[in-house]
Order: structure tokens, then C-alpha cells, then sequence
């Protein structure tokens, strides 16, 4: 049980942390000049919505989309886009992490490839990964917050940029738990939701007030990291957090099919190449929207499937007596 708990929140937080909030660009995209209270409500909502996607997958044994009907393939090829749109950014951010590490072009092949043959070789082993990148991003978020003098003005809270920036990372990150929770009781998925949603609002919280000061920058953090003579350090811990999300983002949009990840894949680096900045600031936004529509729409068609199997179960009681 134990263990269960440890492996699906690692996985969880690990699919979000990708190159978009590892680099600080997209906390920079959805809270900057809000309340510092944003981001942490934004991590109650990731939390919240964790746990309704661990339980569509318990109640519907990985496969929630049995509610859909009819608009299951639309809705599972609108999520696959999405996850696509990820794997774009993340290539991207891997091209540049590469290039600050080495100096050497093709970071984003690189990625690909090293994507693939993880594929190939189960991505059942990314629970360990993600046990080990997680702590990492959190270890370096901690040293730039204390090391850094960090300050916010107390703006007001924004609801809308909480709830989106939730939503559009439950994209990828919700249909993904959803899969590896069937055999999850009520009581675990609890407990995994309550640690998620309070490690990525403080971790939400710290990002924020870390890039105060370089809110402009394609990648804040890592210039934060950089100012702070952590830039080797920040850029290895930000490849790991891209392997993480991308790995998931490409099972998610090929249907863990090895050819389909291969042209996934190839495509998404020709994408890439339009830049990490404006693939994050341009998508991910249109990824919130949709993402919320998805969670009313998922969370509308189970309560009226719950309440219709109620009023049956009502009615046979009736009868009986």
C-alpha cells in the first residue's frame, strides 16, 4: 500500500513537472502579478482533481472514457493532441537544456530518441524515475528559495488562472493516473491526492516566488539557478523532470503503440522548432480550457451514471418488498 502511494504521487507530479514548470515558464504564464495565495490554491485544485481522475480509473478499472459514449474518440483524440502539444514542448525544452549543458545542437533528437527506447522497454519503470526526479526538483526549488531574496506583492487571489492552470495540466497528468489506479482503494487515492495537492502548491508557491525577478525570461528558474551559480545542477534536474512528463506525454498521445510514438515523435520535433516559449505561451492556455471542459463533462456523466444506477437499485428494492 505504502509503496503504491509513494510510486502513483511521484508519477503523478512527475507527468506535471515537465520542462514548462520546471523552467518556471509556466508558473511565469498563469501567476505573475497575483497573490502569492494563487499558486497554492492552484495546488488545491491539482489535488482535487487528482482525486477524481484516481477514481474514475478505480471505478471504471482504467478506462473512464467508457462514459463518453459516442464522444470517446473524439474526446481521447483531443487528449492525445494535447499530449502531442507537450511532447512539442518538451522537446523544445530539451534542445535548450542540452545546448546550456553541453554547447552542442540536437538536444532535442537526443530526447526523442532516449523517449523511445523507454517506451520500448516499459514505461512501467517510470515510477522509479519519477521516485527519484521528484525529490530532486524539490531539493533544488528548496536551495534557490532559501538561498535567493525572495518577495511578492500581495496582489489579489485569481481564481480563473488556479483553476486553468489545474485543468490544463490534468490533461495529460488526470487521463495518465486514471490508468494505473484500478487496483487503488478509496482510502489510498485519498491520501495520494491530499500529498499531491500539498507538494505542488508549496512547490507552485516557491516557483513563484523564486522568478519574481526574471518573470521576462524564456526559462526563469533556470536563470534564477544560473544567478545562483546552480545552472549545471538546475539544467540536469530540469532534463529529468522533461524525460518524466515527455515519456507519459508520448504514451498518452501514441496509445503506448511503438510505431505511432515513433511519427508522434518525429513530428513533434519538426513543431519543436518553433521555440519552447511560444508553444508553452500559446497551447497551453487553450489546454486549460479544454481540460476544464473535460472535467465538468467527466464529472457531470459519472454523477448522472451513479444516480441513474441509484434509482434503480431503489426501484428493484421496491419491487422486492
Amino acid at each position: 500500500m505504502r509503496k503504491r502511494i509513494i510510486g502513483l504521487s511521484a508519477t503523478f507530479i512527475g507527468t506535471l513537472i515537465g520542462a514548462g514548470f520546471a523552467s518556471g515558464r509556466e508558473i511565469a504564464l498563469y501567476f505573475s502579478h497575483t497573490s502569492p495565495f494563487t499558486p497554492l490554491f492552484s495546488g488545491a485544485c491539482l489535488g482535487m482533481l487528482c482525486f477524481l481522475f484516481l477514481e474514475l480509473g478505480r471505478y471504471y478499472n482504467g478506462d473512464f472514457f467508457v462514459l463518453l459514449g459516442k464522444g470517446r474518440i473524439f474526446t481521447l483524440g483531443v487528449i492525445k493532441f494535447f499530449n502531442a502539444v507537450v511532447t512539442c514542448a518538451m522537446i523544445a525544452g530539451g534542445e535548450g537544456v542540452i545546448f546550456a549543458l553541453f554547447g552542442i545542437h540536437g538536444g532535442g533528437i537526443i530526447t526523442g530518441i532516449i523517449t523511445i527506447i523507454t517506451i520500448i522497454f516499459g514505461v512501467e519503470k517510470l515510477k522509479l524515475i519519477n521516485s527519484l526526479a521528484v525529490p530532486a526538483i524539490i531539493l533544488l526549488i528548496l536551495i534557490l528559495l532559501f538561498k535567493g531574496n525572495n518577495k511578492a506583492s500581495m496582489e489579489k487571489i485569481s481564481v480563473l488562472p488556479s483553476f486553468t492552470y489545474a485543468t490544463m495540466n490534468i490533461m495529460s497528468g488526470g487521463y495518465f493516473i486514471s490508468t494505473l489506479s484500478k487496483e487503488c482503494s478509496q482510502k489510498e487515492n485519498a491520501i495520494i491526492a491530499i500529498i499531491c495537492g500539498v507538494l505542488l502548491g508549496l512547490m507552485l508557491l516557491s516557483v513563484y516566488l523564486i522568478i519574481q525577478q526574471d518573470l521576462t525570461s524564456t526559462m526563469p528558474l533556470m536563470s534564477a539557478a544560473t544567478r545562483y551559480n546552480l545552472k549545471i545542477v538546475g539544467n540536469l534536474i530540469m532534463y529529468l523532470a522533461i524525460y518524466t512528463t515527455i515519456t507519459s506525454s508520448v504514451t498518452v498521445s501514441s496509445g503506448n503503440n511503438i510505431i505511432k510514438a515513433i511519427i508522434i515523435t518525429a513530428i513533434c520535433y519538426i513543431v519543436s522548432l518553433f521555440s519552447f516559449e511560444k508553444i508553452v505561451d500559446i497551447f497551453y492556455p487553450i489546454m486549460g480550457i479544454s481540460g476544464a471542459v473535460l472535467t465538468f463533462l467527466t464529472l457531470f456523466l459519472m454523477l448522472q451514471q451513479r444516480y441513474s444506477l441509484l434509482k434503480l437499485n431503489i426501484g428493484k428494492s421496491n419491487k422486492a418488498n
